[in-house]
């Protein structure tokens, strides 16, 4: 399966959730695999050194090896015009798009929302995912609102803004509390079930 994180704006988290995604699935005992579709490589490098150290098991892609993963996560350029976004959305099994909760980056977004919506291949999902969310704000108390704006689904779990979540890409999973692995396995479960 095939589980590629997409979207217009940099800054969304797409490289960070690539890996709490792909190190979640990890640790249920799936095969897992991160491709690399932008020019950054800053999920590679992630991978690699973490990897180096012992602490993770997710692998980098090898097209040679494709049949052999459970999953591949695919982290892209934050570009619409680009082919290579084109082509890893029209092969996803499952589309998130990443956003975080301010009318700003909602706006940004809506090209994003279009272009996914026309190139999700037959059987494809796609999802948006409330991320970098501020508990008790205003705004947050009013995802469920801005849904319609967006014309795509919106995952009902949504991540929180935490700092264990970024130690986790340089740390490993072990920088992420038992509250927070809870929520990326409910949300796992959510688009991959």
């Amino acid at each position: 399966m095939i589980i590629t994180f997409c979207g217009q704006k940099g800054g969304t988290g797409k490289t960070t959730l690539s890996f709490l995604v792909a190190e979640t699935l990890s640790r249920v005992g799936k095969k897992v695999a991160v491709r690399d579709d932008d020019p950054q490589a800053s999920i590679s490098q992630i991978v690699t050194e973490l990897r180096d150290a012992g602490r993770t098991e997710i692998e980098i892609w090898d097209r040679n090896r494709a049949g052999e993963y459970d999953f591949v996560i695919v982290d892209t350029l934050p570009r619409l015009s680009s082919n290579v976004l084109i082509e890893a959305v029209k092969e996803a099994d499952i589309l998130i798009l990443p956003l975080k909760p301010s009318m700003v980056d909602i706006r940004a977004t809506l090209p994003a929302v279009e272009m996914v919506k026309e190139n999700t291949r037959p059987g494809g999902k796609a999802f948006v995912l409330w991320n970098m969310v501020k508990p008790g704000t205003r705004i947050s108390r009013e995802l469920q609102g801005l849904e319609g704006m967006l014309g795509m689904q919106v995952l009902k779990n949504s991540i929180p803004e935490r700092i264990g979540f970024t130690y986790a890409t340089l740390q490993g999973y072990e920088a992420i509390t038992g509250e927070d692995r809870e929520l990326l396995q409910r949300l796992v479960l959510e688009f991959v079930a």
